[in-house]
């Protein structure tokens, strides 16, 4: 009885440790007139918009409203392993000139069970973002902080 007890843990643990998630944090800092969308493998997941902190009527100088969100991060869960692309796009709306613009970055990388992965939107000059990963340490200091977003799940499993 007690090796019948044994073999089960064992062939527990082994489905339950072959089942596990792994995790993507994407990260935005406050950002203004913004609409921002995550994609995993070239499909729309959701978005990466943060609570509106600040809020801005239109003025001799402005000649739009300016809405300030709050600096935000999402959780994704992911089922499976394999190779993701994680794409970002950000539809900026310039409250100074009304013109429009959309920003968009992607990264590739290889999912493993268990793992988490760390990444922020980034600057790429003046007139560009990057996908950047991160440090594990600089992820929690900021999950701490900032407004975490509803997490939600994608399988890389067919």
């Amino acid at each position: 009885m007690k090796k019948f007890a044994t073999i089960f843990f064992f062939l527990f643990a082994i489905a339950f440790w072959g089942s596990a998630e792994s995790n993507v944090y994407v990260f935005l800092k406050s950002v203004g007139n913004s609409d921002v969308n995550i994609s995993l493998n070239g499909e729309k997941l959701c978005d990466l918009n943060g609570s509106i902190k600040k809020e801005m009527g239109a003025s001799s100088v402005i000649q739009h409203e300016l809405l300030i969100s709050n600096d935000c991060f999402r959780k994704i869960e992911i089922e499976g392993e394999g190779k993701i692309r994680l794409s970002l796009s950000m539809e900026y709306a310039n409250p100074m000139a009304g013109t429009e613009k959309t920003f968009s970055s992607d990264i590739s990388f290889e999912v493993e069970n268990g793992k988490s992965y760390y990444f922020e939107v980034a600057n790429k000059g003046l007139s560009d973002i990057i996908l950047k990963e991160m440090s594990e340490k600089n992820a929690v200091k900021k999950i701490k902080k900032w407004e975490e977003l509803p997490s939600v799940k994608y399988s890389l499993v067919k």
